[in-house]
Formats: structure tokens, C-alpha cells, sequence
């Protein structure tokens, strides 16, 4: 690993905008030191003649005024404001150098080469967090939780990323091991100096204690994690129908702007639309398909690919039919596909119907919950976004409460988990020994620490780091 590490990062602040060179690394001061001058420059010509700072004029968490200067000429690059952190107080628990200057390319790309030039390297995707982590500054679990502290979409995700990045969830999985250290401390005791010791395994408090402090809580974060995937990611809404029904008009109203084309000629979409929106606080994603029918040209034949594929990953499906034209055999037949799926009907052109009149339905129709609308005038989507909610709420593990909410990563060893322990429970029932089945219990304490980054794999730490942007 190189002495030191950098990456730049433009914030837009007011109208000039700041662009922020972070460096961290054993060499991060020294390197500083050679192309920052403090204070003022009052020098014709735009040069420095002051002798260089030296690393120790750096005082931890203190900002310095002064310029950026050539490190060979001494010309001045920029006017910056730099600050100073000290290892091991900083994000890293390395020393650590921010360099504030104006967000132009041309003088963010000049500081750049300056330091690059002394012996820093630019930094890899999310090698900051990263650094904390091998540091032992953070867990695993933390640094997973900075990628959704900046990707949340929601009030409600950021505030689940935001307790795991404070040790949510490193403090439960921690809770969890202590249990079971002491269950498997008291069992090697029982084997190794059962004569001094006497009985200290009870089966039936081990099996209330299995049940009620690891079981039910591992299994409730695994049950939890749908509603995780709804908080990171979105809710998966696709909108399917025949071809003119209005899917495109309804996703334009619903995202509240004109993503999708919308004209009186059948089958203009011809390829999968998505956006991001929030629906009464809960992030989704809403995908405009192209219309299902019989396609021939080639690019329909990828459109109704892309529809289908759509469909197998939807959360909730809206079944648009048009009201003027009925409830049509091709209608019946898109929903012999999505039969099965969380579907919501959706009667678009409300206004085309005689007041009061209802639209027949066939008796597979009448069990999915209904809403009428007009997406051309406006009218009805206020009951459809409510009806979205009603749908989604319907789930209890959408309402989070205090559970431990899994990545996929998490989840992925809290199943594994759980089938050490149950393995556990199942050679006890079957009446062999406590010396028989700890290591299944050992295999489940060693199965949590991975969360947290214990005896982590290199290529699982690449994989998830690669997530991140590069100033992290």
C-alpha cells in the first residue's frame, strides 16, 4: 500500500462551489507541507519566497488559511483553506490532510498533479471507508451502512443506515455472540471439568434460551429483509397492459413529470421506462412497459423481453385496463400471467364512462382491490397512491420497529445461522451429548462474526467497497 492516498471531490456550495482534496496515509503531511504556504501572500509576480512549513507546524483539527504553490516554481495555484487530522483521530485512524479550494476542473486537476507528483496516489473506490475498517476504526457492518447513509432515498432509510452506522447493528450481532459464548463456555466446562464443576448444562434452559435470545430475533431480521430491500432500493411498481391504455400518461402523473412519451398511437413505448419516486414516504420504482400483445418486428420482440423480465422482478404490479373499451380477452390474458403477484387494478379513463356507470369484471377480477382514475385529467391518483401504501403496509416486516434490518450479505449469514442452531436443537432432541453438537453452536458464533468483518475474504471486502463512490 502506497504512503499515502487521495481522491478529490466538487461540492457545489453557492455559486463558485468548493472542490475538497482529502489525503490520507503516513506521508499525507509531509506531502502537504511541501505544497501548501499559510497566510497571506503579498509577493509581485505570484510567487513565494516564505520557507516551507514542515510537518509539525500542522496542529490536529485546525484549518489553515493560505495557498495551494507549484512545489518546484512556488507559483500560486490557489487560494484554499487546508485542515489538518492527526492519527489516530480521524476518519481513517490515519493522518489526514482536506484541501478546500475552488471547484474549477483546471485547479482541481493542478492539485492533483502537485501531490501526485510527491508520491500520493489516487484513491480506489470507497479506499477511505475501507481504511477505517482494516483500522479497526469501524466494523464491517458500519462501512456497509455508509453506502446506504448516502444512497437513501427515504426520511425512514436514513434513518435505519444511520443506526447502523452508528453500531446498530454490530451491537446486536455482538449481544448475540455473548450468548452464545456463554452457553459454549458452559458446556466445555461441563465436559472438561465435569467432576469439579458438576451438571452446568441444563437442556431445557438451553433450548428456552436458544429459542428466545438467538432463534426469534436472528429469524426476525431474516424475516425483515424484504423491508430493508424496500427501503434501499425502491419498491419494484411495474405497469403493465395491453398496448393504448395509458401506462405512460399513468407513470408521467405518478413521477409527477413527462419521463415517458405519451401520444393517441398505440404502442409508442417500446422499451422498459424506470424512475424513482416516493410514495407516501416509501421510495419506489415505477417501470412503464411496453404494451403486452403478439409482437413480430424485432424491436417489439425485445420490448415484450423486456416487459416480461420486468414483470418477474415487480413487487406490485398496476393492471391497466382502459374503461372504454371494457375488460378485453387480451386484458384476461396478461393477467393469467401476473395471477398469483401483488397486483392492483387500475380502470383508467374514468372519464369516458357515464356517471355512475361500473365496468363488468370477471369473477378473477373482482378479488384484486380496485381504483379508478383518469390519468389524462388528473383524477384518481391520490386513491392509487393509497391503495400502493394499503398494499405495501399489508406486510407486517415493512414495519421495521426496532428489528435489525439485514443487507443481503447479512441476510445471507443469518440464514446460515439459523440452520447451525437448528441443527444444534436437533441433535439434542435426538439425545446425544452437549460435547456432540457445540460445534454447530461454534459454527453459528463464528457465522456472526462475519458480519462484522471477522475473518472476512478479500473478495467479499472488494465486492462491497466497490459499491462506493470514489471520495469514500
Amino acid at each position: 500500500m502506497a504512503s499515502a492516498t487521495i481522491a478529490a471531490v466538487a461540492t457545489p456550495v453557492g455559486r463558485g462551489g468548493i472542490g475538497i482534496i482529502r489525503m490520507s496515509g503516513k506521508d499525507a503531511l509531509a506531502i502537504a507541507a511541501q505544497v501548501f504556504q499559510p497566510g497571506a501572500l503579498k509577493l509581485p509576480g505570484g510567487k513565494a519566497n516564505r520557507p516551507r512549513p514542515v510537518v509539525g507546524d500542522f496542529e490536529s483539527h485546525r484549518m489553515y488559511y493560505g495557498h495551494i504553490l507549484a512545489s518546484a516554481t512556488r507559483e500560486v495555484i490557489d487560494e484554499v483553506m487546508l485542515v489538518s487530522m492527526r492519527a489516530p483521530r480521524s476518519y481513517t485512524r490515519e493522518d489526514t490532510v482536506e484541501i478546500h479550494s475552488h471547484a474549477g476542473p483546471a485547479i482541481l486537476k493542478q492539485i492533483l498533479e502537485q501531490v501526485l507528483l510527491l508520491g500520493a496516489r489516487l484513491a480506489q473506490p470507497g479506499e477511505f471507508t475501507r481504511r477505517a475498517f482494516l483500522n479497526g476504526r469501524i466494523d464491517l457492518s458500519q462501512a456497509e451502512a455508509v453506502i446506504d447513509v448516502i444512497n437513501a432515498r427515504t426520511a425512514k432509510a436514513l434513518r435505519v443506515a444511520s443506526r447502523h452506522l452508528q453500531g446498530d447493528m454490530r451491537n446486536t450481532v455482538n449481544a448475540w455472540r455473548e450468548t452464545l459464548i456463554e452457553i459454549i463456555a458452559s458446556i466445555e466446562a461441563e465436559t472438561e471439568f465435569g467432576d469439579e464443576t458438576g451438571h452446568l448444562f441444563d437442556p431445557y434452559k438451553f433450548e428456552a434460551t436458544l429459542r428466545k435470545q438467538l432463534i426469534a430475533p436472528i429469524a426476525g431480521s431474516v424475516k425483515a429483509y424484504d423491508s430493508g430491500h424496500l427501503l434501499r432500493d425502491g419498491l419494484q411498481i411495474v405497469v403493465v397492459g395491453r398496448p393504448n391504455v395509458g401506462k405512460s400518461s399513468l407513470m408521467n402523473r405518478l413521477i409527477k413529470k413527462d419521463r415517458a412519451i405519451v401520444t393517441e398511437l398505440p404502442g409508442t413505448t417500446r422499451d422498459a421506462i424506470e424512475e424513482s419516486v416516493s410514495i407516501r414516504g416509501i421510495p419506489a420504482v415505477i417501470t412503464d412497459t411496453a404494451g403486452l400483445h403478439l409482437a413480430v418486428e424485432p424491436v417489439e420482440v425485445l420490448g415484450m423481453r423486456k416487459t416480461h423480465e420486468s414483470i418477474q422482478n415487480a413487487d406490485l404490479i398496476l393492471l391497466l385496463v382502459a374503461a372504454d373499451d371494457g375488460i378485453t380477452d387480451a386484458d384476461l390474458d396478461i393477467y393469467q400471467e401476473i395471477q398469483g403477484r401483488p397486483v392492483i387494478l387500475v380502470i383508467n379513463k374514468q372519464d369516458l364512462m357515464a356517471g355512475g356507470a361500473e365496468l363488468p369484471l370477471t369473477e378473477c377480477l373482482r378479488e384484486l382491490p380496485l381504483v379508478m382514475l383518469s390519468a389524462k385529467f388528473n383524477q384518481g391518483i391520490d386513491r392509487l397512491q393509497e391503495a400502493i401504501v394499503q398494499q405495501v403496509m399489508q406486510d407486517p416486516n415493512v414495519v421495521a420497529g426496532d428489528v435489525t434490518i439485514p443487507q443481503l450479505r447479512h441476510f445471507q449469514i443469518f440464514v446460515q445461522c439459523l440452520n447451525s442452531l437448528e441443527n444444534a436443537m436437533q441433535e439434542m432432541h435426538n439425545g446425544l451429548g452437549p460435547e456432540m453438537f457445540v460445534s454447530h453452536l461454534q459454527s453459528a458464533y463464528d457465522q456472526l462474526g462475519q458480519v462484522l468483518g471477522q475473518d472476512t475474504d478479500k473478495d467479499v471486502l472488494d465486492q462491497i467497497f466497490d459499491r462506493f463512490c470514489i471520495g469514500k
